[in-house]
């Protein structure tokens, strides 16, 4: 079973709001991300930055049953308080450098990851389901499978851990995943449908999705 890594940290400056904190019917954006990322993974990561403590909140009040709960930067936890044995699947991180831009997030994220295979899925896509996760699958001559809409590619992304020390290693001139990708095999598979590219960036692009939603 795959991981999912969902990147929440970001300053949000062209929103003028914390994008995991903006309401989607009665979730907020980022229970939507975790929600359809445990319907597919076993182990669910997001990086928490700007507005961390407030993000953090709402993650636990909502996700108790499956949190890996020893604090933001989670490590381990078996067990529930009570001795029996806990489902712990949702890892929230601290990116204490979230102000270095996403990539900074995905590192903290990754560093987390145990399975061949993770997802990597913005926070800011209400319209990714479990459905879309699903349409992107492994590929045996691939470190990389990009859900594609109408000849775009989008997310989720799926990635082999493979690529994983080329990340850890960039240098500061490496500022988005796809430029290390370029060095990796990529492969592409139609998606089920253009949720793979909406995201929300600005406030007039949020209300405009959500009221076509």
């Amino acid at each position: 079973m795959q991981s999912a890594v969902i990147p929440a940290g970001g300053l949000s400056s062209r929103m003028g709001s914390s994008k995991p904190l903006l309401n989607w019917g009665e979730a907020t954006l980022v229970e939507l991300a975790v929600r359809a990322a445990l319907e597919v993974c076993g182990h669910v990561i997001v990086v928490l930055g700007y507005e961390a403590e407030r993000v953090d909140a709402v993650l636990r009040a909502s996700f108790p049953g499956v949190l890996l709960d020893t604090g933001m930067a989670a490590t381990d936890g078996t067990e529930a308080t009570d001795g029996t044995e806990a489902t712990a699947r949702l890892d929230i991180v601290r990116n204490p450098e979230y102000r270095n831009g996403m990539l900074s997030s995905l590192r903290c994220g990754a560093a987390k990851v145990g399975t061949e295979w993770f997802y990597i899925a913005p926070v800011d896509m209400p319209l990714l389901t479990a459905d879309v996760y699903r349409s992107v699958q492994p590929h045996s001559e691939a470190d990389a499978v990009f859900p594609v809409w109408n000849g775009r590619r989008g997310h989720p992304v799926l990635v082999r851990s493979t690529v994983l020390p080329a990340l850890f290693q960039a240098g500061p001139d490496v500022v988005a995943m796809r430029d290390i990708l370029r060095a990796f095999r990529c492969r592409e598979t139609p998606a089920p449908s253009e949720a793979v590219l909406i995201d929300v960036d600005t406030a007039a692009e949020y209300e405009r999705l959500l009221r076509s939603s």
